[in-house]
């Protein structure tokens, strides 16, 4: 099913009960005890709750918390965008514009670029990770967010039933959703990898091309194919 992100976040939220979502809350500190995880925000408040679930991006605080700082590594894939127009010049107005505007680029602060960072583990004690805090993909296979919702629905399976103050049942249970991830989304980032080279790569073009004229049947087969790898 194609949907775009904002459509995404909308259906969301609209299946949260309201008060459950809090905007604005920046994670300053974080405590970690055997029955608990107590976090301090930068507005002064603090929670406490059973289990932690970083699902914070690449740049996680949880993750640096919890298993310290790990260097970003450059993909080398960098994406440009424009801007559209809703009146089109006429013909005169554009032999006005210098040629060098033409070619004009964007700078470096308007480029973006898809890193990745390398981890071994996502779960620890009470704490763990999901989407990009856990397993940063490039977006050229487009199952980032495909991804971070199995996570969250793995994380809700593998914890149903049990008595959240029981310290070892809990991090059993996260270190289980982490094996019955990891497999599959080491697979999703890596092939989202060898995607995007095929995409710039000269040689390929042809191909890129061909598939691209074929998506309908792409999405179709990763449709079939990844609940069958998911569940499995």
């Amino acid at each position: 099913m194609d949907m775009l992100r904002p459509d995404l976040y909308k259906r969301m939220l609209r299946a949260i009960p309201e008060g459950i979502i809090q905007f604005s809350k920046a994670v300053e500190k974080i405590e970690s005890e055997p029955h608990l995880v107590r976090l301090h925000f930068q507005d002064g408040t603090a929670s406490e709750v059973e289990f932690l679930v970083g699902a914070d991006g690449i740049s996680s605080i949880i993750r640096k918390r919890f298993w310290g700082a790990s260097p970003k590594r450059p993909r080398n894939l960098h994406v440009t965008g424009g801007y559209p127009f809703n009146d089109t010049p006429k013909a005169e107005k554009l032999r006005e514009v210098k040629s060098s505007r033409l070619t004009q680029g964007p700078s470096k602060a308007h480029t973006a670029q898809f890193l990745a960072r390398d981890g071994q583990h996502w779960s620890k004690g009470r704490a763990t990770l999901s989407g990009n805090a856990a397993h940063p993909t490039s977006p050229y296979a487009t199952y980032g967010a495909e991804m971070s919702t199995c996570d969250g629905y793995f994380i809700g399976q593998c914890l149903a039933g049990l008595d959240l103050n029981e310290a070892f049942a809990v991090e059993k249970a996260l270190q289980k959703y982490e094996s019955k991830r990891l497999a599959h989304t080491s697979k999703q980032v890596q092939a989202a990898v060898n995607l995007g080279q095929m995409v710039h790569h000269s040689m390929l073009r042809p191909v890129r091309n061909l598939v691209l004229d074929y998506i309908w049947l792409l999405q179709s087969h990763v449709g079939e194919e990844n609940p069958r790898e998911i569940v499995a």
